[in-house]
């Protein structure tokens, strides 16, 4: 068995390496979204929420969702009123208490 000499195991380990990176780096880019196109998707998402629960108001984790959504949007006063109506649906849940300690909100009354 014949030995490379090691400028050349050098040579083939560092072109190895550099392909590697340039297919992890366009992978990468093939992956990353605008912040329009977030915004795009985080709408869409809401929209479509928002339909579920106007066809079945009683659908508690449709308004899970929807806070969910207003908060990633920034909007966080909408965010609490969809927490509310959550709670309405089930004041007891486990799911709407974990929801408001995650967005750092509180929809109980005293």
């Amino acid at each position: 068995m014949k030995h490379l000499p090691n400028h050349h195991l050098f040579a083939i380990t560092f072109a190895v390496l550099i392909i590697a990176l340039s297919v992890g780096n366009a992978a990468t880019l093939l992956n990353k979204q605008t912040g329009a196109e977030t915004y795009s998707l985080l709408t869409d998402e809401l929209n479509y929420w928002k339909r579920v629960v106007y066809t079945h108001p009683d659908y508690r984790d449709g308004y899970l969702e929807i806070a969910k959504i207003e908060m990633a949007l920034g909007n966080t006063n909408e965010a609490e009123n969809y927490l509310k109506i959550a709670e309405i649906e089930n004041p007891n849940s486990e799911k709407v208490k974990n929801f408001e300690n995650i967005l750092g909100v509180s929809t109980r009354t005293p």
